[in-house]
């Protein structure tokens, strides 16, 4: 089971990353020549801010601080569809993550455990949402584009 500690961490981390997910996304935006699929992205983008939120509630419960952050230099790829591939894989990593969290953390011997458990639920559902929604605009590229 993850400590206190360790759970904090590894948030620290998780905040971070849908931080630089947002950068990715936000970045691919003016790339994306549908409306559909601008607006799957964007509300991705929008939940990107949105579970930041969040795991800044989880990280007050823990009396821990959010990181400063700074955009991550990530390379310039011209193929939106290795972007869109790349912000899949994310997804994935996203949902297993959340998931792990939840599964290996014994929310009763920490305080305000409860609350935070639920925090990672919801973000298990979103992120679980998420796969499906980046799958679907995958496919989208693949029959409009031919690229893939």
């Amino acid at each position: 089971m993850l400590s206190v500690g360790v759970l904090g961490k590894l948030l620290v981390y998780a905040y971070r990353a849908e931080f630089d997910e947002g950068e990715v996304i936000f970045g691919l935006l003016p790339e994306i020549p549908n409306e559909d699929d601008w607006n799957t992205l964007m509300t991705m983008f929008k939940d990107n801010v949105i579970h930041m939120e969040m795991l800044e509630r989880a990280l007050d419960l823990l009396g821990l601080e959010p990181p400063e952050l700074r955009p991550i230099e990530i390379p310039k790829v011209s193929d939106r569809n290795k972007i869109l591939e790349y912000v899949a894989k994310f997804e994935v990593t996203a949902y297993n993550y959340y998931r792990y969290l939840l599964e290996n953390t014994n929310f009763e011997k920490i305080p305000e455990g409860e609350e935070i458990s639920k925090i990672l639920k919801t973000l298990v559902d979103w992120e679980k949402r998420h796969v499906e929604m980046i799958r679907k605009t995958l496919d989208n590229f693949k029959v409009r584009y031919k690229l893939l």
